[in-house]
């Protein structure tokens, strides 16, 4: 059914259509009157047919009825053309109701027909919704589906590892236990064999494992035999004396070295003034360094042998020192005594007041 721009004017009923008819179709031209395609409404119900192209309107209520999803409109080269299948197959021989020139009760068909259209199209949006639903429950479904069979596929890798390392680990036990047996059973052989007891009330199973343990130690000696004569081999290949290359006489030298012999050495350090080493040190620099040192370390005009060390002087012996020399002249040396005589005693202001006085 389709249905667009109803236009409220009184519309101009189309008399000049045309059909034709089959047991199971009918088959309904409409003239469009010149009007535009575009403006074309069609709407259609099993029993109501109307086609609108303001001004222009054609509506029937048909003879019987018709299977409304069944029908199709062509619009075209001037026409509407209906295709409409019969419910029933059998021949109308007219295409409207008997009771179509009654306008009261082809409104109230007209009234029928827009219900059931509008009935319709609540079932068609249930009916989607409905599927639209359905879909998605069955989409989510399907996904649940696969991410489970995802994790059965992870447990069953799972459960496949774990057997498997259950399996080694029971085979490693198993060997452990045999190795077990076959070392207790060849300790109870060998102190057999020491106390020269004999083994004839030995049963068969442990008849066969000693076979097995026999074997073993077998292999195992075998095995050792081997191992020590290709040791002995490499030994011997490595040892094996060279030809003598620098007399030409083809003469074989054995170039293994001999040891060592053990001794002391004793070592003896030059004493250091300054903390560097020796072999980092220039010694005429250092001594120049340390002579200058020496020479800076002097106090100007108070060395004397017959004076004693400064250090052990009377503050009062430096003052009047001090004072002899600032009258001599010698100010650098009156500078020095005061200053020490201040070392001594900074409570004493005459040396503070004359040591101020010099620059």
């Amino acid at each position: 059914a389709f249905q667009r721009n109803c236009s409220p004017d009184m519309p101009v009923v189309i008399a000049d259509y045309s059909w034709r008819e089959t047991d199971g179709f009918v088959y309904l031209d409409v003239p469009l009157k010149g009007s535009r395609a575009g403006n074309v409404d069609v709407f259609s119900t099993d029993l109501y047919i109307k086609v609108s192209c303001p001004p222009y309107l054609f509506d029937v209520r048909l003879f019987d009825a018709v299977e409304e999803a069944k029908c199709s409109a062509t619009i075209g080269n001037g026409l509407v053309s209906l295709k409409l299948e019969k419910q029933e197959a059998r021949l109308w021989h007219r295409l409207s109701h008997p009771n179509s020139e009654d306008k009261v009760w082809m409104q109230e068909e007209r009234q029928a027909a827009l219900s059931h259209a509008h009935k319709r199209a609540e079932e068609e949006k249930k009916t989607k919704a409905t599927q639209k639903r359905e879909a998605e429950r069955y989409a989510l479904k399907q996904q649940m589906k696969q991410e489970e069979e995802a994790r059965d596929a992870i447990e069953q890798s799972k459960q496949a590892e774990i057997d498997r390392t259950s399996a080694e680990l029971e085979a490693w036990k198993a060997k452990e236990e045999e190795a077990a047996q076959i070392l207790e059973l060849e300790e109870v052989t060998e102190k057999e064999q020491s106390n020269g007891k004999s083994t004839e009330s030995e049963s068969c199973a442990d008849r066969g494992l000693k076979k097995e343990a026999d074997n073993v130690l077998r292999e195992r000696k075998t095995d050792s035999r081997d191992r020590r004569r290709d040791k002995a081999m490499s030994k011997s290949e490595k040892q094996r004396p060279r030809k003598d290359t620098q007399h030409g006489g083809g003469t074989l030298l054995d170039n293994t070295p001999s040891l060592r012999q053990s001794g002391k050495i004793e070592v003896k350090f030059t004493p250091r003034v300054l903390d560097t080493p020796m072999r980092e040190s220039r010694q005429p620099e250092e001594e120049e360094w340390l002579r200058k040192m020496a020479e800076a370390g002097r106090t100007p005009g108070l060395a004397s042998k017959s004076e004693g060390d400064l250090s052990e002087r009377n503050p009062l012996w430096l003052k009047d020192k001090g004072n002899e020399f600032y009258k001599a002249g010698d100010y650098l040396s009156a500078i020095n005594a005061y200053s020490e005589a201040i070392r001594l005693n900074s409570t004493m202001p005459a040396y503070a007041i004359h040591a101020q006085g010099f620059p």
